[in-house]
């Protein structure tokens, strides 16, 4: 019987990815549009495209009607996504308006997360040019790496007022780079643990790939024992069954002890 061990990084799963994190108004800021658009693109563990609505810890955009006209009422808007990155742009169709608009009352700030905000990622809702194409949109994949520049508009839901620009555009970067998994360092491929009286088992591994300076510090792994009968394959085991032992730790190294 052997055990196997398999790291998994949770922060940022097998990407390490620097978020830069940045909510930059464009220059339209400084005009009178009616509506205040604010993106913001969240430290996140996956950049699958799928992430984007699946999780509300990536993606969120807040719109605060401001223009004291529209004290009174409601006015119904829609927005229209860009995401670009070295030629590669995936974008709202222009044709596109969603069936149920977003209602913003005077002087009320709204946030709408990843899942508010699903039928806008819909492949067939968008157009994707460069090394993104709509079969990627539509498997979820992940994003190729690089800076990133997330644009978001709101317009007047009105088609009588000719769906008119009623917002500044909002603009997120964020800086994805793909990394590598630790290289286990003890004990070696194949090596064989004398058994003990007191059994404690030492794994160590170095990280590899990180996407910054810093990047080390801030890698969470988990740890995670399969035990492996005589015949078994160790990756269907890892697929099949669920480990006899798991945990997390910030450190490259992990002291395991069977009680």
């Amino acid at each position: 019987m052997n055990i196997i061990m398999i790291f998994k990084k949770i922060l940022h799963g097998f990407l390490c990815v620097l978020s830069l994190l940045l909510s930059v108004q464009s220059l339209l800021a400084q005009s009178n549009f009616p509506v205040s658009c604010s993106p913001y693109l969240l430290p996140q563990y996956s950049l699958n495209w799928s992430a984007l609505t699946s999780s509300n810890n990536f993606l969120k955009v807040t719109l605060v009607l401001k223009d004291e006209k529209y004290q009174s009422g409601i006015v119904p808007v829609f927005l229209r996504f860009r995401f670009e990155q070295a030629g590669s742009v995936i974008s709202t169709r222009p044709d596109y308006l969603p069936a149920i608009p977003i209602n913003l009352s005077f002087g009320t700030p709204l946030t709408l997360y990843g899942s508010d905000l699903i039928n806008y990622f819909q492949a067939g809702h968008l157009i994707a040019q460069g090394a993104v194409d709509e079969s990627m949109l539509r498997q979820g994949g992940r994003l190729p790496d690089g800076l990133w520049t997330l644009s978001v508009t709101a317009y007047e839901f009105d088609a009588s007022r000719g769906h008119r620009q009623i917002s500044e555009t909002g603009i997120a970067m964020m800086q994805v780079f793909y990394g590598y998994p630790p290289q286990i360092t003890y004990p070696a491929e194949g090596q064989v643990l004398q058994e003990q009286e007191v059994q404690n088992l030492l794994f160590s591994w170095m990280p590899r790939g990180t996407a910054s300076r810093g990047g080390i510090s801030g890698l969470i792994y988990t740890v995670e024992l399969y035990e492996v009968s005589d015949g078994e394959v160790p990756n269907a085991v890892v697929q099949g069954k669920r480990p006899i032992f798991s945990t997390t730790t910030n450190t490259s190294n992990y002291l395991y002890g069977i009680t």
